[in-house]
């Protein structure tokens, strides 16, 4: 009988000890949560372990589980743990231990380590675990999280901003930060000490300063803080899900036109924009101009057809105009002064031989890709402005020859899609420049120094407009400006700011 007791204990053992390795463990366990090594977990959740065998429990309560049968291990920084309940399953081979919270964590991402006291916790036959086998080893992750979104949208903010986080007591001391993600506007601030924060943005480069407030507890801790940025100097009128190409201020009402459908938007309060009906034989292809005068609206598609109404107020009854036309590739913004400028789309500047003849002459400055032209100078001179890749702006004269290089400072990254003047003022010393990348410039001093006014806006920006017959003496301050780009985006700059 004792020998075959004894056998039995034996293939239990061997069983129990099947694990390879210098030191397997003498009792297997079988199954843990969290698991070793793990990372973010809920330090009140109940960590449990299960083994091959039942264990010899008798005398193990809560009170004494820390002192009599485990200990924190080497690595431990979580503090001392507070132990609300000890349990066994009805088989003894699963332990239960339920924390409420670590007292006096000593690092900003505790490290939690438990390990068995030498000889202590045994199965049934009196094996031991090993002193050095951890049966939990995981990091207390306390993180504040979330994306930085542009003025109310579902846009994530894509230029890195910065974000920060400071203490409700202190909150002009910031205590960490990061950059926001330039793909996708996310951000994450780690090892959060326990407390009350603020988590902002800090006034620059166009942006508000904005903040939001959260709470960090004392456990392990995820917390989600989505942050919406205002332009400081702009406001947004709307966003879509079209690609506009141009904006106007014609009258009482405002307009923007774009790819599609022949996207043609329009609006009296700059609040509410309609669409305006695509009836009668309007273009379906896109439109890069529009422009409301003598009592009718006319728009330009990338052909450079013409089309015009004379019922404005319903936009219908769409007429094909006389003369116009580019049949060699697709245009991309035009400029009616004088002669007929065009910006095509592999960045060629032309215009016509006569205002009433559609022949056309390509002015492009050499070695320039140009996506943008607007007028510069009072119209007499039919001067004009020009913008393109690698920050590239210049005005020309009608046979496009340089009047003057209008780079300056502004550096050579920014493929520039969007030019405009205060040609009110002469000379003009008033221009700005809008970028595929998301950002505005101005000049006031004729192109020698730049200053962006706001970056990083979450889509190509296509086209500007400002108000034009600003007196001598004004500047930016008091120029109303009209920014559109892709996502249907509509900004106005505000006045009395710079």
């Amino acid at each position: 009988m004792h020998k075959w007791l004894a056998g039995l204990i034996l293939v239990l053992l061997v069983v129990g000890c099947g694990q390879t390795g210098e030191a397997p463990e003498i009792i297997q366990i079988t199954d843990r949560t969290p698991a070793l090594d793990a990372a973010g977990v809920d330090a009140t959740q109940t960590l449990t372990a299960t083994f091959n065998f039942a264990l010899d429990h008798a005398g193990m309560t809560k009170d004494n589980l820390f002192s009599d049968f485990l200990a924190l291990g080497s690595s431990h920084t979580a503090g001392d743990p507070v132990v609300t309940s000890l349990s066994f399953s009805p088989d003894a081979k699963t332990m239960r231990i339920e924390i409420a919270r670590w007292v006096n964590p000593t690092s900003s991402s505790p490290a939690v380590q438990i390990v068995p006291r030498s000889g202590k916790i045994k199965d049934v036959f009196g094996n031991a675990m090993r002193e050095t086998t951890p049966l939990w080893r995981y990091t207390l992750v306390r993180n504040i999280w979330g994306t930085v979104y542009f003025a109310d949208t579902a846009l994530p903010m894509k230029n890195g901003i910065g974000v920060y986080y400071a203490s409700v007591s202190d909150p002009y001391t910031k205590i960490g930060t990061a950059s926001a993600s330039v793909a996708d506007g996310s951000y994450a601030l780690s090892g959060i000490e326990p407390g009350d924060y603020y988590v902002g943005i800090s006034e620059s480069d166009g942006w508000a300063a904005t903040s939001a407030a959260v709470s960090v507890a004392d456990k392990s801790s995820e917390n989600n803080v989505d942050i919406n940025l205002y332009a400081k100097d702009f406001d947004v009128l709307r966003v879509g899900s079209e690609t506009l190409n141009a904006v106007v201020s014609s009258g009482a009402y405002r307009y923007a036109a774009g790819a599609g459908s022949a996207v043609l938007l329009r609006s009296s309060d700059e609040a509410t924009w309609e669409n305006l009906p695509n009836s009668g034989s309007l273009t379906t292809e896109a439109l890069i101009f529009v422009l409301y005068s003598g009592g009718k609206l006319y728009v330009l598609d990338a052909s450079a057809g013409f089309y015009e109404s004379a019922t404005p107020e319903s936009a219908s009854d769409w007429q094909v105009s006389p003369g116009g036309g580019y049949s060699e590739e697709a245009v991309v913004d035009f400029l009616p002064y004088g002669y007929i400028f065009l910006v095509t789309e592999s960045g060629k500047v032309v215009r016509t031989v006569a205002s009433s003849q559609p022949v056309w002459v390509d002015i492009t400055p050499p070695g320039q890709h140009i996506n943008a032209i607007d007028i510069a100078q009072p119209v007499s001179t039919y001067e004009a402005l020009i913008c393109g890749d690698n920050g590239y702006v210049a005005q020309i004269d009608y046979n496009g020859n340089i009047v003057k290089d209008l780079r300056g400072d502004l550096g050579s990254t920014e493929n520039l899609m969007g030019v405009a003047s205060n040609y009110g003022n002469v000379p003009p010393s008033i221009y700005a420049v809008v970028s595929q990348s998301g950002s505005v410039f101005k000049t006031e001093d004729s192109g020698a120094t730049w200053q962006r006014v706001i970056s990083g806006v979450p889509c190509s920006l296509n086209d500007l407009a400002m108000f034009v017959g600003i007196l001598p003496g004004q500047d930016f301050r008091d120029l109303w400006m009209y920014v559109v780009g892709s996502n249907g985006l509509i900004m106005r700059k505000k006045t009395g700011v710079n």
